[in-house]
């Protein structure tokens, strides 16, 4: 870049930042921090509870929501999209704690929300584009994928087949699937897939599979040359796997099945840099069968757990950096949770305009 280009580059960048802070300054404020809530369903109530992030307590709650299957914030955080019960999925507005837009889903399906800003839904083996804004759909397509399993990266989720035959990759961008492919062990054997997860390079997904009855195994899956680059052995297949946002940790529960064969829920943490297993926790602090939910804190070394079935209801934060548990977050006395969700506390977006 010439010189004298770098430097009205430079300065516009500096203006950029001082106008921001003028802002702020002009009304005798500091810049405020970005803030987050954790919104946790309780199975009992049916109340989605709002917890602070920074103080790791409740705030609020949003009532008579019932069970909540799925759960996904808006960008902005001022809205949760939401699967009630096979029922209908929901729009609901954080501030006014109401439902604004809905419409019927009775099934039970998957959600999530891309960074494109498309809401996608998996819908008996087809694939829904909805608008955020509209709630409408705007794209069906066809495309056989009857297990959306993993979280999404960009514009891309991971599934399976009905009969989960087959690892795919669908990308919502070209709308159309960039991967179909049998995931295998390293010995060769094709594996049904339960449950998978797209590392954040985008080469790599994360599985969950059962080799034979009594044969669950972990796997890194190079997408590329649809190749398995690490396996080990877990006990079940019905977990779920998280990935930390920096994409050095995986964190892979196993509800354990102690009713079979005294197997208990525990907690399995990889170095996906090493390609090694490093640790795992044994009853998973204290619960005997659960399969948890995981979702990180952005900005932070922070995972919160969360119980999903046959479990009290506690809410668990793990550092995932040191591996230290942090403790209870919220402690309820109930069965379980249903969803859990992190969103972008939905006053952050119009701070400097009501001071």
């Amino acid at each position: 870049m010439p010189r004298s280009l770098s430097k009205w580059v430079l300065r516009a960048s500096l203006l950029a930042g001082g106008l921001a802070l003028a802002c702020a300054t002009e009304r005798g404020l500091e810049p405020k921090p970005v803030r987050y809530n954790i919104y946790a369903n309780e199975n009992h109530t049916g109340n989605i509870y709002v917890i602070d992030a920074d103080s790791l307590t409740v705030v609020d709650s949003i009532p008579g929501m019932g069970y909540v299957d799925n759960m996904v914030a808006s960008a902005d955080g001022r809205y949760l999209f939401a699967q009630l019960w096979a029922t209908r999925t929901v729009k609901i507005d954080v501030l006014t704690k109401s439902i604004v837009a809905s419409y019927p889903d009775d099934t039970f399906s998957n959600l999530f929300l891309l960074n494109e800003g498309r809401l996608l839904i998996r819908e008996r083996c087809q694939l829904e584009h909805i608008d955020p804004a509209t709630f409408r759909i705007t794209f069906v397509d066809s495309t056989r994928i009857c297990e959306v399993t993993g979280a999404p990266h960009g514009t891309r989720v991971v599934g399976s087949r009905p009969d989960q035959s087959r690892l795919l990759v669908y990308d919502s961008g070209k709308e159309k699937m960039v991967a179909d492919f049998e995931a295998r062990t390293l010995e060769g054997t094709p594996v049904a897939v339960y449950c998978a997860a797209l590392h954040p390079d985008g080469r790599r997904v994360l599985v969950l599979g059962r080799e034979s009855y009594d044969r669950t195994v972990f796997l890194v899956v190079d997408v590329a040359t649809e190749s398995t680059l690490f396996q080990y052995p877990l006990a079940m297949p019905f977990g779920e796997i998280g990935i930390s946002p920096d994409g050095t940790r995986a964190l892979v529960t196993d509800p354990g099945q102690p009713e079979f064969d005294q197997t208990v829920g525990t907690l399995d943490v990889f170095y996906l840099d090493e390609l090694k297993h490093v640790v795992r926790f044994n009853r998973f602090w204290g619960y005997t069968q659960a399969v948890h939910r995981i979702r990180f804190l952005p900005n932070t070394t922070i995972a919160v757990i969360a119980p999903y079935w046959k479990s009290p209801g506690h809410l668990w934060t793990l550092n995932w950096r040191t591996l230290l548990p942090e403790g209870r977050v919220w402690e309820q006395g109930y069965e379980s949770f249903g969803d859990v969700a992190v969103g972008l506390c939905p006053e952050q977006q119009a701070a400097c305009a009501r001071h």
